[in-house]
């Protein structure tokens, strides 16, 4: 704790006083602010680490459930109800391992449009290969040339 000379206080003018008083409120709210959102971020970095394998878990759980005919919302609440984790987190994690998938699609398909445009197949042919419009192999194509190796 910082000791503070409170007796120099009462040569002060009431002002000055108030401005003080207003200025050390205004610290203390703003590290009690910041010691909750210390407390926020243990508590998380705990949270994941106790359940990270159950949270990765369940995408396979919702996989399992899709390829057994069950849609997309109920698999995800039925994993919901049985791994009693928090539906935020599941969802979340869902939504990363959905993300993540269609961005190696598309690697895999650019791979797949270039290894056709180096044989010397048009835009066209390609795009009816892949089921895209020329317009569209064009753009990948433009994209796939413009990034850095």
């Amino acid at each position: 704790m910082i000791s503070f000379p409170v007796l120099s206080l009462k040569t002060l003018p009431p002002a000055e006083l108030d401005n003080l008083s207003k200025h050390f409120q205004y610290l203390a709210d703003t590290c009690a602010d910041m010691a909750e959102a210390a407390r926020k971020r243990d508590h998380h970095t705990s949270y994941v680490r106790d359940y990270r394998k159950q949270i990765d878990d369940t995408v396979n759980a919702i996989r399992l459930k899709i390829d057994q005919g069950i849609d997309e919302a109920t698999a995800l609440r039925k994993v919901v109800a049985e791994t009693r984790l928090p539906e935020a987190t599941i969802f979340a994690r869902w939504r990363l391992h959905n993300k993540r998938k269609a961005r190696s699609y598309d690697k895999l398909r650019g791979a797949k449009i270039m290894q056709l445009k180096r044989r010397g197949h048009t835009n066209k042919e390609i795009g009816q290969k892949i089921g895209l419009s020329a317009s569209q192999i064009g753009r990948i194509i433009r994209k796939i040339e413009a990034e850095p190796d």
